[in-house]
């Protein structure tokens, strides 16, 4: 392999993990839904082209090994950041070197071929659904920053966000078959939960450190779940007549994390907010079906099975920074202080009904799911006692 071909490869690596962590900082700090929601496809498209950009390098070169984490694909470059997702963010540029590769470089060989295909699918892919929604142009990037500036930008950030016309609180609105109606239902689904872990998992890629770029890929994945269930939720919420400002919303997901290692922010949300999730698609999706409405029963079933995925990520990548039992444990002990000092569940009443065969589909282990248990036999669940006569 060329000195030029491997240089070439490289330069797209850096390219690949610049869009990648640009796309990850402008969905938190985005004051729009649907670019969050474009920001959380865009950077799982990354993700992946940078991966598959690795793999491929890995396979052809002979001066070194590709990068391993996020902060060595960036190559110490600095990420332009938009004021919006539109066509001047995610150009979709041609790959130049790739084009005027002689036939003798290892740019011109088939698995090469196979990548600029799919980099070229997916750069046309993201253009035309910025043409679909309407982002046609927008100012220059204003600022130009290292991933440590980012991190640290990050880091300062009190809340992401949000529509002007959002009213902002903490106070729960009453959701579902508590009485209210079902577009509160999907509203603060919407809202309070699935925009935020779009927020959340860009959050972790960005800060992922020494962590391999693995970790980036299944965080990616998952914002790009979360994205597909904001969307799912809005489709469904205009639908039934209504809108993303109709009740408040709540920025306590992000406040929680802020400034938690990343070992107990995925303790906090990826194991435990999110089985929250788990429990709660599946106990609204029975709600819809005894009231038939066999639409919103698909949405939440949907959404409890890719939950259920987030969980297990959670379960794992937990096991990779905590491998000792005890220090596992006190990362877990630490994560619930913090949903407990939030008033979100944490002891006493689980939020919805107890479900051990979900629950070990999940990942959670043994004595989790015996204190879960214990839990449930002592106090129920909050969801059956609002429904109880």
């Amino acid at each position: 392999m060329t000195v030029d071909a491997e240089d070439w490869l490289l330069d797209e690596i850096a390219s690949t993990a610049v869009r990648l962590a640009a796309a990850c900082f402008a969905a938190i700090v985005s004051d729009e839904f649907d670019a969050k929601i474009l920001l959380g496809r865009f950077a799982h498209d990354e993700a992946a082209l940078l991966r598959r950009a690795c793999a491929r390098f890995d396979e052809v070169a002979t001066r070194t090994r590709a990068p391993t984490t996020l902060a060595a694909a960036l190559e110490g470059r600095v990420v332009p950041i938009p004021d919006r997702p539109c066509p001047a963010f995610m150009a979709c540029t041609d790959w130049a070197p790739y084009r005027g590769a002689p036939a003798t470089s290892p740019l011109a060989d088939e698995p090469t071929h196979r990548y600029y295909r799919e980099r070229t699918a997916i750069r046309t892919r993201q253009m035309a659904e910025l043409r679909a929604a309407g982002r046609s142009a927008c100012v220059a990037p204003v600022t130009r920053r290292s991933l440590a500036d980012l991190v640290a930008a990050l880091r300062a950030i009190e809340r992401p966000g949000r529509p002007a016309t959002l009213r902002l609180s903490d106070a729960r609105e009453p959701v579902g078959s508590t009485g209210a109606p079902l577009n509160a239902l999907l509203q603060q689904n919407l809202v309070n939960l699935e925009i935020p872990t779009i927020e959340l998992c860009c959050s972790l890629i960005l800060e992922s450190g020494d962590l391999p770029l693995e970790f980036v890929t299944d965080m990616a994945r998952q914002a790009w779940d979360e994205a597909r269930h904001a969307q799912l939720f809005w489709t469904r919420l205009s639908a039934l007549g209504g809108a993303v400002d109709d009740y408040s919303a709540s920025t306590v997901l992000w406040r929680m994390c802020r400034g938690q290692s990343l070992a107990i922010r995925l303790a906090l949300h990826q194991c435990a907010g999110e089985w929250v999730g788990v429990d709660g698609a599946a106990w609204y999706r029975d709600a819809a079906t005894r009231a038939g409405d066999p639409e919103t029963a698909a949405l939440f079933d949907a959404v409890m099975r890719d939950e259920l995925g987030h969980v297990r990520l959670g379960h794992r990548w937990l096991g990779v920074l905590c491998p000792d039992g005890q220090d596992r444990a006190a990362t877990r002990a630490a994560a619930a202080a913090l949903r407990r000092a939030a008033g979100k569940s944490a002891d006493g009443p689980l939020a919805f009904p107890l479900d051990e065969a979900l629950c070990r589909a999940a990942g959670f282990e043994d004595d989790e799911i015996a204190d879960l248990a214990t839990r449930y036999r002592l106090h129920g669940s909050l969801a059956e006692a609002a429904v109880r006569p």
